[in-house]
């Protein structure tokens, strides 16, 4: 399956993510966009396929425009904190992870963009 992975582009805000998320009463959210997948449009995305580290399926999803072009389109997934940092396992403040998100294509191919965040916290 490796070589049928399409890259993609994401970007994740925050980039530091504080271990106290886990043990949160709030409903804190990360975002995460994809900006961009190889060869396809983020509409050719089976939404009902994303997931963040494999496993954790967005509360919400936007297709939105690109900033600066209104042609071009992104999607906006929404993750609650507590959720996500508990997918991530053991954590050290100071230490960095690799993040994805990945899904599938219309086209059946499926699709995975990482990014590094920052551990901070205790």
């Amino acid at each position: 399956m490796e070589q049928d992975l399409v890259d993609s582009t994401i970007r994740v805000e925050p980039k530091k993510w504080n271990v106290n998320w886990e043990d949160s009463e709030g409903e804190g959210v990360f975002t995460v966009w994809i900006e961009k997948i190889e060869g396809y449009s983020v509409e050719d995305i089976k939404q009902d396929t994303i997931l963040f580290n494999g496993t954790l399926p967005p509360e919400e999803i936007k297709i939105l425009p690109r900033s600066g072009n209104e042609k071009e389109k992104i999607i906006q997934l929404k993750f609650k904190k507590k959720d996500g940092i508990q997918y991530l396992g053991e954590l050290k403040p100071g230490e960095k992870k690799n993040i994805n998100i990945s899904g599938q294509l219309t086209d059946e191919k499926w699709f995975i963009g990482e990014t590094e965040i920052e551990i901070t916290g205790k």
